[in-house]
């Protein structure tokens, strides 16, 4: 009896040794990334026995580096082809995070933190000739720490919206279609945004929506707060999404099943990557867009085909209208001449509130601007068809309206080539605005918008073509612009 109780002595003191808070330091030289390499690397470390949480932080030269980070468990080989074991990302965001049984750092999932070898995946987005020295400190059952601060403070942000409050009505019916309301594009806390998931739903919400979507970088940490928090917002169709942020280019992805993620692991300018996006997308009935296809922000622009016409859309549209937003607009009506199909859309990619300052106009109410897809219903599926369709048209703000109709069709729709009667109706816009109907490439008829006149213009395509709208300030900004009516 003596040696059995010593025994079990002898286990309880030394499981508890094992679970006590200690830690690990190291020094990990990450290389830069040579031509056709995979851009992501591993750091394996060892997760005792018995413990409760896992705390991260990372140091390295910031000035001639930029570092992305993410985590995966035991249950991951460390492979790129392996998604196992996946437990969220943070990017550069984060010098320190945490991951626990019953809580996480934001763009982190909690839950069993079983022993063995988990790994930090690094992003190498830039590094400095000769590599970068990554220090690592890495932490067990740590009871206080700054990263639990800082997920702290995310909790309790406060945020007012009683000055954007916009009451819409019904959406407006056009050519047998509702056409609703969105963004989808939005960021939260759970990667680079300073809202929280709450507050971005509450923005959408007062700002007259009928559907969103939380697209945060690399992470499926938001699906559980976006699910729980549905039955607040019974008037908005809410989307969970994820932006698969690589080197090569960054990609919405709407209709996520809970907790599912894309997967970001890529070599930017291969097809075969791009391909890969669309392949996994489809698997869950989801659906793939192109962002921002111009934007010089290193990885931004598109890589991974000449066209765009790899996934199902492409945001023209980025926050603001500016010179980047042009440059895609003039590539995509190249496109269009070409005789391709390709959905254009627009989403405010808002990372915080309006009245909060921005080194980039990412401070945005969450549909500025908005998309407005043409369906039967408010439901998912349907809005999916509308995009597949083109049946879209993107606007400043949620408080616009337009309708552009050939004889019967609408927006998207493909008739074949004899004159037409074009109808245009447009309200609520500036009063010194213009709208422009563009054909290959040129505006074949120009006039001041008015004050909700419907405008019939007749059209008479000879050849393959299109026509589309778009409604400018008198400055030339853009304020709304639609998908084609396509002539075959």
């Amino acid at each position: 009896m003596f040696i059995k109780r010593l025994v079990f002595l002898v286990l309880i003191t030394t499981l508890a040794i094992t679970a006590a808070a200690q830690s690990i330091d190291k020094t990990v030289r990450i290389d830069p990334v040579k031509s056709g390499e995979n851009p992501f690397v591993y750091v394996p470390f060892e997760v005792p026995s018995g413990t409760a949480s896992i705390t991260v932080t990372v140091e390295y030269d910031k000035s001639k580096n930029r570092l992305d980070f993410g985590l995966f468990d035991q249950t991951s080989t460390g492979s790129n082809d392996d998604k196992r074991g996946y437990r969220g990302w943070s990017a550069y965001v984060r010098d320190t995070f945490f991951v626990a049984r019953d809580d996480a750092s934001n763009g982190y999932q909690s839950g069993p933190i079983a022993g063995g070898t988990w790994r930090l995946i690094v992003g190498r987005a830039q590094i400095a000739t000769g590599g970068a020295d990554l220090r690592l400190k890495i932490e067990f059952n740590l009871k206080e720490s700054d990263a639990r601060t800082r997920l702290d403070f995310e909790r309790s942000k406060k945020f007012d919206f009683a000055a954007d409050s916009f009451v819409p009505g019904a959406p407006v019916k056009s050519a047998g279609f509702n056409w609703y309301r969105g963004d989808l594009h939005v960021h939260t806390f759970h990667s680079d945004g300073y809202w929280s998931v709450g507050a971005s739903l509450e923005s959408a919400k007062s700002n007259g929506l009928d559907f969103v979507a939380v697209t945060d970088h690399n992470t499926f940490s938001h699906h559980a707060e976006l699910d729980s928090l549905a039955k607040n917002f019974p008037q908005l169709l809410i989307i969970r999404g994820e932006e698969v942020t690589t080197y090569g280019g960054h990609i919405n992805v709407w209709g996520l099943p809970p907790g599912g993620w894309v997967d970001f692991r890529l070599i930017p300018g291969l097809a075969a990557s791009g391909q890969s996006i669309m392949r996994e997308t489809r698997s869950f009935g989801g659906l793939a867009s192109v962002n921002h296809p111009t934007m010089a922000c290193g990885g931004c622009s598109w890589t991974y085909d000449d066209d765009w016409s790899t996934l199902d859309s492409v945001e023209i549209w980025n926050a603001s209208w500016d010179p980047d937003d042009e440059a895609a607009l003039k590539i995509w009506d190249g496109f269009l001449q070409q005789g391709r199909k390709i959905t254009a859309i627009g989403s405010s990619d808002t990372h915080q509130p309006p009245s909060e300052p921005a080194p980039y106009p990412i401070n945005r109410r969450v549909g500025d601007p908005s998309v407005f897809i043409g369906a039967k219903s408010l439901k998912m599926s349907e809005l999916f068809a509308g995009i597949r369709a083109g049946r879209a048209w993107i606007a400043e703000n949620p408080r616009y309206s337009l309708k552009f109709t050939a004889g019967e069709a609408t927006i998207g729709a493909t008739l074949s080539i004899k004159p037409v009667d074009l109808a245009l109706q447009l309200s609520n816009f500036p009063a010194e605005s213009r709208f422009d109907l563009i054909s290959d490439g040129k505006v074949i008829a120009t006039d001041p918008v008015g004050s909700g006149t419907l405008r019939k213009i007749r059209f008479a395509p000879a050849k393959q073509s299109y026509v589309r709208v778009e409604v400018r300030s008198k400055d030339g900004a853009m304020l709304a612009m639609t998908n084609p009516i396509y002539f075959k």
